[in-house]
């Protein structure tokens, strides 16, 4: 984790948008299984629900693909 933050301070601002953008784009793969789950389903998300909880899952995927690197947050996902 420490040879991550270390790498975080030394990326300009072009390739930590670009990496924090790409795991944005995970999260909102994630977000859209999820939400097709729950048509599926018949279960009503309330859309203030659905939008924090979207809001969270952007940051912490945008976040985790910065930090670390978009291959561990794509080790990671469950299987499909």
């Amino acid at each position: 984790m420490l040879k991550a933050l270390l790498k975080l301070t030394k990326m300009n601002f072009k390739s930590f948008a670009k990496r924090f953008l790409a795991g944005v784009a995970v999260g909102l793969f994630i977000a859209a299984i999820a939400w097709s789950y729950s048509v599926f389903f018949h279960a009503n998300i309330a859309p203030q629900q659905g939008l924090v909880g979207l809001l969270v899952l952007l940051a912490a995927c945008g976040a985790i693909a910065t930090i670390a690197d978009l291959e561990t947050l794509m080790d990671n996902l469950p299987p499909l």
